[in-house]
């Protein structure tokens, strides 16, 4: 039978804040699991809301200030008036998109996981810590990218020019585990790195070793 020595391993995403500001609170530690758009922690809104609240009251002064405008001058049918209306309604789109980016910043505010993953680390990041978007990532391994990645040497590599289907077994653990081999691509000189999607991950976790095996 034969078999080539390999590690579990994973994709290890990070996420950050997207702005500086002071952490109001946090919904996950290390080790614990998270789904897509979990949120894990929050930034403090209130400075936020205040920015949203004064966009929105612009916005309703720049809306009512062109609503006047065109009950005053309904027809813009001369240049002068065409150009004051244009000018206005420039207003009061960049009145809009002024709030849609006060909005985003709130949105923001919440850090979110971007996949069903663990949190490998919080790296500190605690309710009132004032963090920047350069500072404190949030490391999360994603559970749907676990994988056997092996080695073969070049004379191998017949074989495996086809999805394979091979069992894996790990130090210390009884169950077996199965999976498909992706092609070969280029390692280190003389050997070939292959990755093996698996068809179940439950209780895997990255860095075991053990073997996939040709029976």
């Amino acid at each position: 039978m034969a078999r080539w020595e390999g590690t579990v391993e994973a994709d290890i995403i990070e996420a950050r804040f997207a702005f500086a500001g002071r952490v109001s609170a946090v919904n996950k530690k290390q080790g614990d699991t998270v789904k897509t758009w979990e949120w894990m922690a929050v930034l403090d809104k209130k400075m936020l809301q205040m920015e949203l609240d004064r966009q929105l009251a612009d916005y309703e002064r720049v809306r009512a200030d062109f609503e006047q405008f065109r009950t005053k001058f309904p027809d813009d049918s001369d240049d002068l008036t065409k150009y004051a209306r244009a000018e206005k309604q420039a207003a009061l789109s960049a009145s809009v998109k002024d709030v849609e980016i006060a909005k985003s910043h709130m949105d923001q505010a919440v850090l979110v996981s971007p996949v069903a993953g663990v949190i490998l680390s919080m790296q500190g990041v605690t309710a009132g810590l004032y963090v920047t978007p350069a500072s404190a990532p949030i490391t999360i391994i994603d559970t749907s990218s676990l994988r056997f990645v092996f080695e073969i040497p070049q004379s191998d590599l017949e074989y495996f020019t086809e999805p394979k289907e091979l069992t894996i077994t790990l130090s210390g653990m009884k169950k077996e585990y199965k999976g498909t081999t992706t092609p070969p691509t280029s390692g280190k000189k003389g050997s070939f790195p292959i990755s093996m999607k698996l068809t179940e991950t439950a209780g895997l976790i990255i860095g075991l070793t053990g073997s996939a095996n040709k029976k």
